[in-house]
């Protein structure tokens, strides 16, 4: 199959007319263009230059393909940008994927200076439990997965970013001290009810909500004891329900396959997310 320098070699040739000055104007070797040469006449099947002593003059075949050199070469080069420019577009999108209260503690600290650095960049956002973007990150349906406690895959690099507690919490002027608030599907609340039977701590009332910032929400508006990340509720007027030893240790990681830090910014989001956490933790 013919390619762009091929197209390229056989018209410095013929405007040159010789072998030899066509070599040291391309700064190739003279068997390099020769063999050019034959592979252009046997993919077309036809000779395309009588060659002689003098040099090398164009046959009828060669006069018609050189007069279409220039159009195959301004396709090929039109072609070439548009492909390349949407393999780069391709390189600056990123897909995260995270839980929305995840979105909320992690991406705001690094975005905004790094859309403003970066005006070609975009991001796409997809929202689920960890587990379900753990699996999307496996697939390649995700770039970057910002994920609490994720599983172990082979084809997944986890990077650890910080850890957090899940425990119960309440506001300062909680006067619903017997409702529980909380999202009874995940793992961690799960272990957590266990460990507050076992100390005998009863709730008459409970709420439930698929939405930590609903959870967060009601329990600051004391509405009752609500089971949560500390990292949801940073900097707001809250307080540990128990002194007990009752919590849950989660861990935050970006996960992502080998091939992410192929996109442009890879590694420079991996970083801003580590250092956003190690100043926060400091």
């Amino acid at each position: 199959m013919l390619g762009y320098d091929d197209l390229r070699y056989f018209q410095k040739i013929a405007e040159i007319g010789s072998l030899r000055k066509a070599s040291q104007a391309l700064k190739i070797s003279q068997p390099s263009l020769s063999y050019t040469i034959k592979k252009i006449e046997n993919e077309l099947g036809t000779q395309l230059l009588h060659r002689s002593q003098k040099g090398v003059m164009l046959t009828e075949p060669g006069h018609i393909f050189f007069k279409k050199i220039d159009h195959l070469l301004d396709y090929w080069s039109k072609l070439n940008c548009e492909v390349t420019r949407e393999t780069n577009r391709e390189l600056w999108q990123i897909t995260i994927g995270c839980h929305p209260s995840v979105a909320n503690y992690s991406l705001t600290k690094i975005l905004p200076k790094l859309l403003k650095k970066y005006p070609l960049l975009r991001i796409k956002l997809k929202h689920d439990l960890s587990r379900k973007i753990n699996e999307e990150v496996v697939e390649s349906k995700i770039d970057l997965g910002l994920i609490i406690n994720p599983i172990s895959q082979p084809e997944l690099i986890i990077k650890p970013l910080t850890t957090d507690i899940v425990t119960l919490w309440e506001s300062k002027e909680n006067e619903n001290k017997e409702t529980l608030i909380l999202n009874s599907s995940l793992a961690q609340t799960q272990w957590l009810l266990r460990k507050i039977e076992k100390e005998g701590i009863k709730f008459k009332r409970l709420i439930e909500s698929n939405n930590l910032d609903v959870i967060a929400g009601l329990t600051l508006s004391g509405s009752g004891v609500g089971i949560l990340p500390s990292r949801v509720l940073e900097g707001k007027a809250i307080k540990k329900f128990t002194e007990k030893d009752l919590f849950f240790q989660d861990n935050l990681c970006a996960t992502y396959r080998p091939e992410f830090k192929n996109k442009f910014v890879a590694k420079e989001i991996i970083e801003a997310l580590e250092n956003s956490f190690i100043k926060n933790d400091i």
